[in-house]
C-alpha cells in the first residue's frame, strides 16, 4: 500500500497526540534510616553541622513533590539545563530584560524554579528541606501575567518568591515550622499583600 500525503498527515497526527498525552514526570520520597549520618556529623567541627534532625517528622515531603509535578507539565531536565545559565545567580533586573526579549516568560521562570526545588529536595544526597510548601496556582498566575506584560510594571512583577512560614498568605497554612499550627488558616499578611499588588508570584514557603 502506497503512503499518501494524507496518510503522512495522519501519522504526524498521531505522534502529536501521544506526546500531548504523555503524562507529566513524577517524583517520590522515600523516609530511609538516617541514623548512620546523625552518627557521622555528630563530631563535625562545625556545631551546625552535628545533625539532630535531618527528615522533617512533620512535612508531607511527598505533598509538596507532587505540588510541584502537577505544575510542571512536560518541563524537563532539557528544559532546566537549557535556562539554567539565564536564570540561576541572576538578579531581577537581568531577569526582566530577558522576559522583554523574549528570551524567557514568566511561566519559564517559575517552572525553571519549582523544577530546581524538586531536583534537589527529591534527592537523599542535596535535600535540606527548606522548602515546605508550594504554591499550587504558582505556574497559573505566571501564565495570566505572561499576557499582560508591560514596561509599566513593578520590577517585581512575575517574579517567584518563597514566604519564611510565619507569613501569612491566604490559602496556604501559617505553620511557623510548628506540627501544631499544621491547619492554621489565614488571609494575607500586608506584605503578601503587596507582593501580590506588584505582581509577584508566591512560589511556595520555606522554614
Amino acid at each position: 500500500m502506497r503512503s499518501t500525503p494524507h496518510t503522512y498527515l495522519l501519522y504526524l497526527l498521531l505522534i502529536s497526540l501521544g506526546v500531548a498525552c504523555t503524562p507529566p514526570e513524577t517524583v517520590s520520597w522515600t523516609p530511609y534510616d538516617e541514623a548512620e549520618e546523625l552518627a557521622a556529623n555528630a563530631e563535625n567541627p562545625s556545631r551546625r553541622l552535628r545533625y539532630k534532625l535531618l527528615q522533617s517528622k512533620v512535612m508531607d515531603k511527598n505533598k509538596l513533590l507532587e505540588d510541584i509535578s502537577g505544575q510542571l507539565g512536560r518541563f524537563d531536565e532539557e528544559d532546566y539545563l537549557e535556562l539554567l545559565p539565564r536564570v540561576l545567580d541572576q538578579d531581577i533586573a537581568t531577569l526582566q530584560q530577558l522576559v522583554a526579549a523574549g528570551e524567557l516568560t514568566y511561566e519559564q521562570l517559575t517552572k525553571w524554579y519549582l523544577y530546581r526545588i524538586r531536583k534537589y529536595e527529591s534527592d537523599r544526597a542535596t535535600y535540606l528541606n527548606a522548602v515546605i510548601s508550594i504554591n499550587p496556582d504558582a505556574v497559573a498566575r505566571a501564565r495570566a501575567l505572561d499576557k499582560s506584560q508591560s514596561s509599566e510594571n513593578h520590577p517585581l512583577y512575575g517574579m517567584p518568591v518563597l514566604l519564611k512560614d510565619n507569613v501569612n498568605f491566604a490559602g496556604m497554612p501559617t505553620t511557623a515550622g510548628a506540627e501544631v499550627f499544621a491547619n492554621n488558616m489565614t488571609e494575607d499578611a500586608f506584605i503578601t499583600r503587596q507582593i501580590k499588588a506588584k505582581g509577584g508570584i508566591i512560589l511556595g514557603k520555606t522554614n
